[in-house]
């Protein structure tokens, strides 16, 4: 994985509706954990991480490189990553299905927001995210 140096700051729009979004999606959840949990909610899907200026900031601090393979790609191949997977989560590699919810509170910040190929991000990373 390559080092990353980013500004403290993302791009303002992300910071501005990423909040708003986080906040909605917090007050959801706490008001019926066991929805989300068992797969019956599902968080919405406001893209506010993979607009232009998120991926063109992305880019420049990421030497247009993948984050895992370090492999430079063009701007069609790129991908916003999720660093701690947004809607689930998966332990161990043999694991077949996310634990539930993922990180849906870090899904707009942007410091858990990382530039990936499609390699990595759909075939190797996924959802995989072990913490022991």
């Amino acid at each position: 994985m390559i080092q990353i140096r980013r500004p403290d700051d993302g791009p303002a729009r992300l910071k501005r509706l990423g909040e708003r979004q986080t906040q909605r999606d917090c007050e959801a959840y706490d008001a019926c954990p066991s929805n989300y949990q068992s797969g019956d909610a599902k968080f919405l899907k406001k893209k506010y991480y993979s607009v232009q200026a998120v991926k063109d900031l992305l880019l420049r601090v990421h030497h247009g490189k993948c984050c895992y393979c370090e492999k430079k790609f063009s701007r069609s191949n790129l991908h916003v990553e999720h660093f701690r997977p947004k809607s689930g989560v998966r332990q161990t590699l043999d694991q077949k299905e996310d634990e539930l919810p993922g990180y849906y509170w870090l899904a707009y910040r942007w410091d858990n927001l990382l530039l990936s190929c499609h390699d990595c991000n759909n075939l190797c990373k996924g959802t995989r995210f072990p913490l022991a």
